[in-house]
This record gives structure tokens, C-alpha cells and sequence, in this order.
């Protein structure tokens, strides 16, 4: 459900910011003065910290979530109760799957992501 309400914006958000980090680094290379140019670079510097957040926080849940299993796992070799083994073992096997944020199915949001994005950019 958090996939279908956010990855619309998600999606929105990356491809915008993507045009508009072109459009500058375009304007900065045609620009004919310093005050042209400066406020392009900041203005592609400040597009490319919002990238990074998003991924930054998309990476953090992937990470969380995949710390699910790990101190699942370690909680259940102590239990002694068979019913709460099972829950726990049942929460194990669905945090096999780490939950990402995707922009529309299209890439997940991590910092691997961010890292396309700043390759993309270098050329």
C-alpha cells in the first residue's frame, strides 16, 4: 500500500528533477557571465541534495528492514514457546523481501540509485 500512494510522486519527482538538472547544467555551459553560471551550479547543487535525500531514507528503510530477519532470528533461538516460535518464524520468512521504495517499478530509491544518477551526470 505505501508503494501505490508514493511511487507516483516518487516517479514525478526524480524524472522532474532529472529535466531540470539538465536544463541547468545546459544553461551553465552556454552561460556568458560568472553570476549566470554560479547560480546554475547552486541550483544543480541544491536538485541533486534533494535526490540524494530521497534516496538516503529510501536506503534507510531497505536497511531496517532487512535487520528485521537478523533480530528476528537471533530473539527466536531462545523462545521456548512453540506458538510465538511460529509467529516469529512466519515474520522471518515475509522479511526475506526487504521493503524498498520504487519510482513506479521503473528503479528502486537507494543510494545505488543516487549513484546512477551522479554517473549520469558526469558525462
Amino acid at each position: 500500500q505505501m508503494e501505490e500512494i508514493f511511487s507516483p510522486g516518487f516517479f514525478c519527482d526524480f524524472m522532474l528533477s532529472s529535466i531540470v538538472i539538465c536544463f541547468n547544467l545546459f544553461q551553465a555551459i552556454t552561460a556568458t557571465e560568472t553570476s549566470d553560471l554560479s547560480f546554475s551550479i547552486v541550483f544543480c547543487s541544491v536538485s541533486l541534495f534533494r535526490i540524494y535525500f530521497l534516496c538516503f531514507f529510501g536506503q534507510m528503510l531497505n536497511d531496517a528492514s532487512e535487520k528485521i530477519a537478523f533480530a528476528m532470528y537471533s530473539e527466536c533461538q531462545w523462545m521456548e514457546n512453540c506458538k510465538e516460535r511460529d509467529s516469529i518464524q512466519f515474520i522471518i520468512m515475509r522479511s526475506q523481501k526487504p521493503a524498498t521504495l520504487t519510482t513506479m517499478k521503473f528503479s528502486r530509491i537507494t543510494i545505488a540509485s543516487f549513484g546512477g544518477v551522479s554517473f549520469f551526470l558526469t558525462f
